[in-house]
């Protein structure tokens, strides 16, 4: 009897495992069609999402690095700042010695001020010789014109002394008068002819005073050339002086930008040679997106276009910003090294080109150099 209950019961275990079989069956056929269709669907988004935007994993956050360095041979007497300060446009800081200059600078200095004062000399002696000169000449003109006034009267009284010199000679001859008569009539004649010279000479004389009074008013002009020698002198030393204020200015290492300290180089007491580092900023307000495009991405994308960023230092914050600059030449022609195939192997290497995305709000913890990630809108261009 049991015997008979057993083989009656081993069909209906058979069919039971057979439609397990089944379902297990069929549930891993409703999987895998399940995985096919989600698989093809997020890989037909990702497609459509590779289409429509440019992807960019190794965008850097970027920013003009700024470097002062030392403007002369000198010891760093002051350091002012540190990094991370903030700094202003024309805030001092750092110092360089600077002594030497202004001794330099102040002997300029007293230079010009005993120049000035020599020039000031020479303009009070080219007054006096100037007002000694004019009364001179005006003492000699006044001088000829008494003096040719004499030579006139006594032309006129040796021209008249003469005639009665003539009349008397003809009187004598008709007896009218004596010889004494006519020799003092030949005296007063002598007499006016020697006051007629003396006034010539004293009218040359006079004209040779008016000349020299003149001479001497020439003398001005050699008064003026040393003032024009001055001036140039003065010129020069001025010219000097603004030369070595440049230099003691450079001395004082002043703030180029409105900025943040990133990184001094140098401490107070070094000696420091030109062009020696002495500290790096850059403005955190005025910072972008620097990255690399595959040449091949170029054409899909123009300038103007819109970009998406996010930050690998801050996940889940998502910034805005456009292109504003794709560089003329692939990086590989801004190398130092040159890379020649003199072999002639060859092979393709996708460049890429430098690429500016300017951020519509700049956050003030963004740091130069940090990691992101970018997807460029296609289609723009």
């Amino acid at each position: 009897m049991t015997q008979r209950s057993a083989a009656s019961n081993a069909p209906v275990h058979t069919t039971r495992r057979a439609g397990f079989a089944l379902l297990r069956r069929f549930a891993r056929l409703v999987l895998v069609l399940a995985l096919l269709v989600g698989g093809g669907a997020y890989g037909w988004i990702w497609w459509q999402a590779r289409q429509a935007a440019v992807f960019v994993q190794d965008a850097r956050v970027a920013a003009d690095m700024i470097t002062l360095s030392a403007a002369a041979d000198a010891y760093l007497e002051g350091l002012a700042v540190g990094t991370g300060d903030q700094v202003s446009l024309g805030q001092p800081l750092a110092r360089q010695d600077a002594r030497e200059l202004e001794l330099k600078i102040g002997e300029l200095s007293d230079d010009l001020a005993s120049m000035a004062a020599e020039r000031v000399r020479i303009i009070a002696q080219r007054r006096l010789v100037a007002a000694q000169a004019a009364s001179r000449i005006e003492m000699a003109r006044a001088t000829i014109s008494m003096a040719q006034a004499e030579q006139r009267v006594a032309s006129k009284t040796s021209t008249q002394s003469s005639s009665e010199l003539n009349r008397a000679q003809k009187l004598f001859k008709r007896g009218v008068i004596s010889s004494q008569e006519v020799e003092d009539a030949k005296s007063d004649s002598d007499q006016a002819s020697e006051r007629t010279r003396q006034a010539q000479a004293a009218v040359m004389q006079a004209s040779a005073g008016l000349v020299a009074a003149q001479v001497e008013l020439k003398s001005l002009a050699v008064l003026d050339a040393e003032i024009g020698i001055l001036d140039a002198r003065k010129r020069a030393l001025l010219s000097r002086q603004a030369q070595l204020k440049v230099q003691r200015e450079r001395r004082d290492i002043a703030a180029t930008i409105n900025g943040v300290v990133d990184r001094t180089f140098v401490e107070q007491g070094e000696y420091l040679r030109v062009g020696t580092r002495v500290l790096m900023l850059h403005d955190p307000t005025k910072v972008w997106i620097a990255l690399n495009v595959k040449e091949t991405e170029l054409s899909r994308f123009a300038v103007g276009a819109t970009a998406r960023v996010r930050i690998d230092a801050f996940p889940g914050r998502e910034l805005l910003g456009k292109v504003t600059w794709i560089a003329s030449a692939a990086t590989n022609q801004f190398a130092l090294l040159p890379n020649p195939n003199p072999s002639g192997n060859f092979t393709k290497v996708t460049q890429r080109v430098p690429v500016r995305i300017d951020l519509r709000a700049v956050s003030a913890d963004l740091r130069p150099g940090m990691m992101a990630e970018v997807a460029i809108d296609a289609g723009h261009n």
